[in-house]
């Protein structure tokens, strides 16, 4: 029987059917495990460190969201299918901003779709944080519009300062994380909006309040907040400029990725059989 260490935080409903679907493996789900539980878990599921890492069996396994390379032991990554996913994402949440709806229906009307391309969305300067899968993918969909995504690898003042849309994918052990601090977000352009559906802690809920309180006019379309779920009487449900998505993008309680789980569980079992 595999010991399988679940890492992620999931809904009941996700747990449940693991529970059900890997009756052969004994599950644990814990965010902040123990070195114990390290130590005897087979299989892990999770985005771990490198200390997690060293603490763990030396025949451990690894099932992830993240991008397999950031690892040293053998792992299976969700991430490259996950990509087109996010890429997704931003496309439409920055169609919605620059059109409108009420552009996009007009268009629709007429069954044409050049007064959109035509329009301002080539003059939108967008930046992708991170040279990636998930940055290549909004660029090939951004060209297709007009628009020539541009990548960056990091936050400055230059892209702050001149960024209609910055878009943010990272998770929080990646190279390519940044956080989006108060500061920064003061210093963003008038207007601009913020995407992000990496990791949560990229743009704290709190700061985002502050920021948008204190008068600068920014909009935020956000899919992963530092706090899972949202409470529900935080500001940022109400707040005019803010959209928030169900965490449809990286999200480990998804069909896609349970489906990949009981994939990949199956797949180390028959080989430990061997």
């Amino acid at each position: 029987m595999n010991n399988i260490l679940i890492t992620y935080p999931m809904t009941a409903p996700a747990k449940k059917l693991l529970t059900q679907s890997l009756i052969e493996s004994n599950l644990v789900f814990h965010t902040q495990p123990t070195i114990q539980q390290l130590h005897q878990a087979d299989i892990l599921i999770g985005e771990p460190t490198s200390k997690q890492i060293e603490n763990s069996g030396h025949a451990i396994s690894l099932i992830t969201m993240n991008k397999e390379e950031n690892y040293s032991i053998p792992a299976f990554s969700c991430y490259s299918s996950l990509a087109e996913r996010a890429a997704d994402w931003m496309l439409a949440s920055i169609l919605e901003h620059v059109f409108r709806f009420a552009e996009y229906i007009a268009a629709q009307k007429l069954c044409d779709w050049a007064p959109l391309h035509d329009s301002s969305l080539r003059q939108v300067r967008i930046c992708s944080i991170g040279d990636d899968i998930v940055s290549r993918l909004l660029a090939e969909r951004l060209r297709v519009c007009g628009n020539e995504l541009q990548i960056v690898s990091g936050i400055d003042d230059a892209v702050l300062s001149s960024a209609d849309v910055l878009c943010m994918h990272a998770s929080a052990n990646d190279a390519a994380f940044h956080v989006l601090s108060v500061e920064m977000m003061k210093k963003m352009k008038s207007g601009a909006l913020i995407l992000n559906c990496g990791s949560g802690s990229a743009v704290k809920e709190d700061d985002l309040v502050s920021v948008l309180r204190d008068g600068h006019h920014l909009y935020a379309c956000i899919d992963q907040t530092d706090v899972m779920p949202l409470p529900r009487n935080h500001p940022l449900w109400s707040m005019e400029t803010v959209r928030l998505t169900p965490q449809i993008v990286f999200n480990p309680s998804s069909e896609a990725f349970l489906s990949f789980i009981e994939k990949n569980v199956s797949q180390e079992m028959a080989g430990n059989e061997c």
